[in-house]
């Protein structure tokens, strides 16, 4: 038996197709139904919205993306999996703000994802290591390297206790982090 394939899916079909304009009507009109069906600020329409910043974000739409990242990082949760999407929800800003070159807010916005990620997985969690990566990368970027390195040493730790396989691109991002420090220290240490 073959499923239809979801909404985003088809939109996805779209943008590969160069059909940008026919990607963000079908999200948008989504977006709308969710909103009518389930209310403005519920959990099904951040998750439209999410969706809908996905097509922007991959369209090269970033700040239009970040809005849309913005409205649904910014709903109420109602229960534990709502949290948990909006956890991601945040995340997504704070990719796309990085994307769009706009570092100050990108590192606002993973801060304030990392503190709320702390409460809900607490610190030994991976998903609590996933907030740290991507801050530990907008550290680097904006050239606080001791900063960057404390965060990225944290996330490795944290990866490599839990056995996730997220732990390789920590691992490659603490060598850029080692090497934009210039110590010559080994960019790869303890890899049996």
């Amino acid at each position: 038996m073959t499923t239809s394939p979801t909404a985003v899916e088809v939109a996805f079909a779209l943008l590969r197709e160069g059909r940008m304009g026919d990607a963000e009507n079908l999200m948008t009109r989504e977006l709308q139904a969710a909103a009518d069906r389930h209310g403005h600020g519920s959990p099904q329409w951040a998750s439209a919205q999410c969706d809908l910043g996905n097509v922007l974000l991959n369209a090269d739409q970033l700040d239009r993306a970040v809005e849309c990242y913005r409205r649904a990082a910014s709903a109420t949760p109602r229960d534990h999996e709502s949290r948990k999407d909006q956890l991601t929800y945040r995340l997504n800003l704070g990719l796309a703000l990085r994307m769009a070159g706009r570092l100050d807010e990108a590192e606002a916005e993973l801060r304030q994802g990392l503190q709320e990620r702390l409460a809900f997985y607490g610190r030994e969690h991976a998903g609590y290591a996933f907030g740290l990566e991507p801050l530990a990368d907008v550290l680097r970027q904006r050239g606080d390297v001791a900063g960057a390195r404390q965060v990225v040493e944290e996330a490795v730790a944290n990866l490599w206790r839990n056995g996730h396989e997220r732990v390789a691109s920590a691992l490659a991002l603490r060598a850029a982090i080692v090497h934009a420090g210039g110590t010559r220290e080994p960019l790869f240490v303890g890899l049996q």
